[in-house]
């Protein structure tokens, strides 16, 4: 902000010297070498506390460069943490299918895989239901939903647990 109150007032300065210089100058001989100079001075008076607030601005670089060492250290946490996303996201997508057609399971594990040209493959997909009567009916939406190939597990679901 206080850059920006310098230039103000250097344009202010400058405008009012050229107003006085115009009105003192008698001669329309010069008038166009004295507003080149005055122009040229007006813009270095303008750059000269830019340039100095980009100067402050690299004194940050050693705050930026701590930060980016930080990031690359904890790449792991980073993808850990993705991965869970978008299991979860499978999850409820899963758990929403199956809601649609009355049947209500009690847990759903996906477990993905993340290549490293970006592509997610679904492993496996666990679920937990009270009644395995309806298993059939269960991976087959599963695998209209996931597009198949996948491996399916459907566990029986006890009061215990």
């Amino acid at each position: 902000m206080d850059t920006f109150k310098l230039v103000t007032l250097i344009a202010g300065f400058i405008s009012v010297l050229l107003a006085i210089f115009d009105s003192v100058f008698p001669s329309e001989k010069y008038n166009k070498q004295l507003r080149l100079i005055f122009s040229i001075v007006f813009i270095l008076c303008i750059v000269a506390p830019i340039k100095s607030s980009i100067g402050e601005l690299t004194a940050f670089s050693d705050y930026i460069e701590v930060a980016s060492d930080n990031l690359e250290v904890k790449p792991d946490i980073t993808e850990d943490y993705f991965v869970k996303s978008v299991e979860n996201n499978i999850n409820r997508n899963i758990e929403a299918g199956l809601n649609e057609k009355n049947i209500y399971p009690y847990e759903i594990k996906t477990s993905i895989n993340i290549s490293q040209s970006g592509s997610i493959s679904i492993n496996e997909i666990e679920i937990a239901v009270s009644d395995t009567a309806q298993e059939g009916e269960i991976i087959a939406l599963v695998n209209n939903m996931t597009g198949g190939n996948v491996n399916i597990i459907i566990n029986p679901m006890t009061k215990q647990e």
